[in-house]
């Protein structure tokens, strides 16, 4: 008498164990951040931890102010710096995005509500599927630069756009926004997408280059070809597919896309307005964790605005050669993990692989490294010098941080911790013979300038690139290990100017916030190239090289690298070493 009954019994226990489970796994999904086996709250003293943890559950319990910008909800805190522009925008005349997206957003939530949403595999509405396997997607901005071409095919196909990543998924980093105005692209079938019908697909070599002879007949063959695949009943009588996959790279055909809007009388060519960063906001916020992680780096830093993002991209394939790709005009720079025969280079790209900090490969990275920062540098203070006067009055006691980020976690680490300790040690304890040429470059720069240098309390931690190609290691890796690359694009999207070079990385983050505070700090090595993102020719730093300086048999590499990664006006000081004034030299354009 009195005793549960057995069944009970299991049950109690099975739930039990269960809320166990869930609260653990989402104590340490919020609470920690492995990456390469190292903790960020290794980073803090216990004290800091248990105070930021409380910062950040009062942060997230209190309701923010948000601001409706053509019904979106914008978060006042977290996006301040976009609300900036747009406020700026909107008086240059900006009048929100064009009619036919959101005409799109509210046909997609009405859609995606009647078909309960999406919760029944057997009844789904037409849909098209953004789709990354694993590999061969890109990194960030290859994969999610394509939002307005995206947009376009859903529009045009009259289905519901979602979004589907294997290894990782992308709602470990982003999901939909909490407020009103967005759309949920979400799917929770990914099994149903593997075997999908793709209506476009990376295609031949003109795919990639803008302004290829065979590059606008490329996309005006197979962008319509893709619409009438998704659209279109067969010869046979079948009805288009219910499912169907978009897997090209969109970014690669903003200027077709933006013809194509041309000539339907559209005035709004995303690319370059506004539109691109509401569109954004419209489908992503961080997720729990990643917030979390913004959160914990942002407090760990001490980065507050006004401050200065500075992106570099290193490990670019194009810019590093493995002798196992002699033909390639790449440099010829030794990497982490050196492969050992022509089957193990495709396994250890130079881009996955990084770049080793020695020899000609620090002084080239170094080099770029240097170069980003003192065009930073510059750009920061001619923008403040353009600010009323109680601006300046207000930012003057301090300079305004410039944080640094990469693929290249050995510079970022080598320029904000390696040199500091540097520069704290007295020249008594340094012998100038443990200094090379590139530390005394290095020293220079960094004392004559004023702004502090800070980057990620885990910087030390390999960045790892998207787009792995060894799917064991894919599978092997906790996604928490990516969360620097997305913490990365929102920490530059929360800055008030941006430096950027090489790569669309950079170029990204300035579009999505139409940040009119930015310089190049380096061009694109191809005489043309796919999209804005890498074809601007503007606001270059003075001495920035318009070309890019191919090896040759008789130019020694070292003076190659010099030409390519340098600002040629700040090797002229003693030794090789940037004088004070070298900062200053580096207007921009």
């Amino acid at each position: 008498k009195g005793k549960v009954p057995l069944t009970a019994r299991y049950i109690r226990c099975g739930l039990l164990l269960t809320v166990s489970y869930l609260l653990h796994h989402s104590w340490s999904l919020l609470e920690s951040f492995p990456v390469d086996d190292v903790q960020v709250d290794r980073l803090l003293s216990e004290e800091d931890t248990v105070a930021l943890d409380e910062a950040i559950t009062k942060k997230e319990d209190a309701h923010h102010l948000t601001t409706d910008v053509f019904g979106l909800s914008i978060d006042q805190v977290t996006d301040r710096a976009f609300l900036d522009v747009l406020e700026a925008r909107q008086r240059d005349g900006w009048q929100g995005p064009p009619s036919w997206i959101t005409d799109y957003f509210t046909w997609h939530r009405e859609t995606r509500e009647a078909y309960e949403d999406l919760k029944n595999p057997d009844n789904l509405p037409p849909l098209l599927v953004n789709y990354c396997k694993g590999s061969g997607c890109g990194g960030l901005h290859d994969r999610l630069g394509s939002l307005p071409f995206d947009l376009y095919m859903a529009n045009q196909t009259k289905r519901l756009l979602v979004y589907v990543w294997e290894q990782p998924a992308l709602e470990e980093f982003l999901v939909p926004p909490s407020g009103v105005g967005g759309i949920d692209w979400t799917f929770p079938h990914t099994h149903l997408v593997q075997n999908a019908t793709d209506i476009m697909i990376l295609g031949t070599k003109d795919y990639y280059w803008e302004g290829h002879a065979a590059f606008q007949p490329f996309w005006a063959k197979h962008v319509p070809n893709a619409i009438a695949a998704a659209t279109t009943t067969t010869k046979d009588g079948a009805a288009p597919p219910n499912l169907v996959t978009l897997k090209a790279r969109g970014h690669a055909g903003e200027f077709y896309l933006e013809d194509i809007l041309r000539s339907l009388n559209e005035t709004d060519m995303i690319h370059l307005t506004p539109t691109f960063g509401w569109l954004w906001r419209a489908l992503f916020q961080p997720s729990v964790g990643l917030s979390r992680y913004l959160e914990r780096m942002t407090s760990s830093m001490s980065l507050t605005r006004p401050y200065a993002a500075v992106h570099c991209r290193v490990h670019y394939p194009d810019l590093i050669r493995g002798k196992f790709n002699p033909k390639a005009r790449r440099y010829r720079l030794k990497t982490v993990d050196e492969p050992t025969s022509k089957a193990d280079a495709a396994r250890k790209d130079p881009d996955w692989n990084g770049l080793k900090m020695e020899g000609l490969g620090k002084k080239f990275a170094v080099n770029v490294g240097l170069h980003a920062l003192q065009c930073a540098s510059q750009l920061v203070s001619d923008h403040k010098n353009t600010q009323n006067s109680s601006q300046q009055a207000e930012e003057a006691a301090s300079a305004p941080q410039l944080y640094l980020f990469s693929d290249s976690n050995g510079m970022v680490e080598y320029l904000t911790r390696n040199v500091t300790e540097l520069l704290s040690t007295t020249s008594e304890e340094t012998s100038s013979t443990e200094l090379d040429q590139t530390d005394e470059q290095a020293l220079g720069v960094i004392q004559s300038m004023k702004n502090r240098v800070v980057a990620r309390p885990d910087i030390s931690n390999r960045n790892y690139h998207l787009d792995l190609p060894d799917a064991e290691v894919r599978k092997s890796l906790d996604p928490q290990v990516f969360y620097a690359t997305f913490g990365d694009l929102y920490l530059a999207l929360g800055a008030e100017c941006i430096s950027f070079g090489y790569g669309g990385f950079g170029r990204f983050a300035q579009q999505l916030n139409n940040n009119p505070c930015y310089v190049q700090h380096q061009l694109h090595i191809m005489e043309v190239y796919r999209g804005h993102a890498l074809q601007m020719r503007e606001n270059l730093c003075e001495k920035t090289n318009t070309s890019f300086p191919y090896l040759r048999d008789d130019k020694p590499v070292e003076e190659m690298i010099d030409r390519w990664s340098w600002h040629e006006s700040c090797v002229g000081g003693p030794n090789g070493i940037g004088d004070a004034s070298c900062g200053s030299r580096a207007k921009v354009a």
